[in-house]
C-alpha cells in the first residue's frame, strides 16, 4: 500500500531509464506547510512523542507563576553557560599570549 502523499509513489512503476534525465521529471510535491503568521512551528514531531507531548501538557496545565518561574530558570541557566564559555574564551587567549613564539629559521 502506497503511503499518501509519497513523492516517490509510482517511480519503480515505470521501467528506468539510464539516459533520461531529472530535467524531464516533474519535481516532487512539496509537503502542506502550516499559513504564514499562523504562530505553528515548522518542526512537527511523531504523533505520540513523550517529550512533546509532556511539554503540551505542562504548557497547558501550568499556572502563569510556575511558567515565569520557568522561563527566569532558563534564562538563568543560559547566563550561566555563557559565562563558562566566555571563561574558556579567555583562557585559550591567555594560553595563546603566554606560548612560546615559533621563530622561523631560514635553510639555505
Amino acid at each position: 500500500m502506497p503511503i499518501p502523499d509519497d513523492p516517490f509513489a509510482g517511480l519503480g512503476d515505470a521501467p528506468h531509464d539510464p539516459f533520461s534525465s531529472w530535467e524531464d521529471r516533474p519535481p516532487p510535491a512539496d509537503p502542506p506547510r502550516p499559513p504564514h503568521g499562523s504562530g505553528a512551528l515548522e518542526h512537527q514531531c511523531v504523533a505520540f512523542c513523550p517529550i512533546c507531548r509532556a511539554a503540551d501538557v505542562l504548557r497547558a496545565a501550568a499556572p502563569p507563576e510556575f511558567q515565569e518561574h520557568w522561563q527566569a530558570l532558563q534564562r538563568e541557566g543560559l547566563l550561566a553557560a555563557r559565562s563558562l564559555i566566555d571563561h574558556y574564551i579567555r583562557h585559550l587567549e591567555s594560553q595563546r599570549a603566554s606560548a612560546t613564539p615559533v621563530e622561523d629559521i631560514p635553510i639555505e
